[in-house]
């Protein structure tokens, strides 16, 4: 069975937050550390994070992240530059990515092991939880998309 890789989108610049959102921190954890762990405990490999101008901060709160850390010199371009960036950066092997955001770090392994489990069981091109009726994230993308 080919692994579910993840990507995190943290390049953007946080300029209402007044710092990096993936070092805001939720429960004595950044942002980025518990989706780092959260990641981990379900099971998603590899995992890349991708970030922008705040990549020095998070290498240095975050050291042993800095082997999944890829660095968006255009963080201004978008998600869809960031997703570019750490799709190319995944190996061909994969049977699909779990797109996280930094700005959603309440995601539990639970619900990733669901979506897992849901892309293994249906083969569905695209997974997207619900809750109350409504679409939300992280969503996982098949290898064929």
């Amino acid at each position: 069975m080919k692994p579910i890789a993840g990507v995190v989108l943290a390049a953007g610049d946080s300029h209402r937050m007044g710092r990096h959102k993936a070092l805001l921190e939720l429960g004595g954890e950044t942002f980025l550390g518990r989706l780092v762990r959260v990641a981990g405990e379900a099971g998603v490999v590899p995992l890349r994070v991708i970030v922008g101008a705040a990549h020095l901060q998070v290498a240095q709160a975050h050291p042993e992240f800095t082997p999944i850390l890829i660095v968006n010199p255009e963080p201004e371009l978008g998600q869809l530059a960031s997703l570019r960036l750490g799709l190319t950066a995944l190996p061909a092997e994969v049977d699909g990515v779990l797109v996280l955001l930094v700005d959603h770090p309440t995601v539990t392994a639970a619900t990733l092991r669901a979506l897992l489990r849901a892309r293994r069981a249906t083969g569905a091109s695209i997974i997207v939880p619900v809750a109350g009726g409504r679409r939300g994230h992280p969503v996982l993308f098949g290898c064929e998309i």
